[in-house]
């Protein structure tokens, strides 16, 4: 269930830069950056045989995982958002929360994947550079 799973991630970041046209972006590579919560949250989107196969501690074991591992990586921390507290009010105060950008591993190990999701060959990076 986890190759669906992160496969399903992969359609999710792609999918959720292309605009209301459905139209792909130029750039090179996916620049969507997704939080933890959201990724856990994709479990329910599962279809077919995965469908409510994955629990969400499972789904968060898969994302330290994809981590770990290089398929995902931690975006830069300049991302914030605002708290809120239980009522759904916002605190005032600013948290950063870590999100996560598809992983040079992917590119390297999935590209016939990766060209499909992203629409054109053009858009696979040509030189990865990546530092931990």
């Amino acid at each position: 269930h986890e190759m669906a799973y992160f496969r399903l991630i992969l359609e999710k970041m792609v999918g959720s830069e292309r605009d209301e046209n459905d139209e792909v972006p130029e750039h090179v590579a996916c620049r969507a950056a997704w939080n933890k919560i959201d990724l856990i949250n994709l479990r329910n989107d599962l279809e077919g045989n995965h469908e409510n196969k994955l629990k969400m501690d499972e789904a968060e074991s898969a994302v330290d995982k994809f981590e770990e591992e290089g398929w995902l990586v931690e975006a830069p921390r300049d991302v914030c958002v605002e708290d809120e507290d239980e009522d759904g009010a916002r605190s005032g105060r600013r948290k950063k929360r870590k999100e996560y950008l598809i992983g040079p591993r992917t590119y390297m190990e999935l590209p016939h994947i990766m060209e499909d999701l992203l629409g054109s060959k053009d858009r696979l990076p040509q030189v990865i550079l990546h530092s931990s």
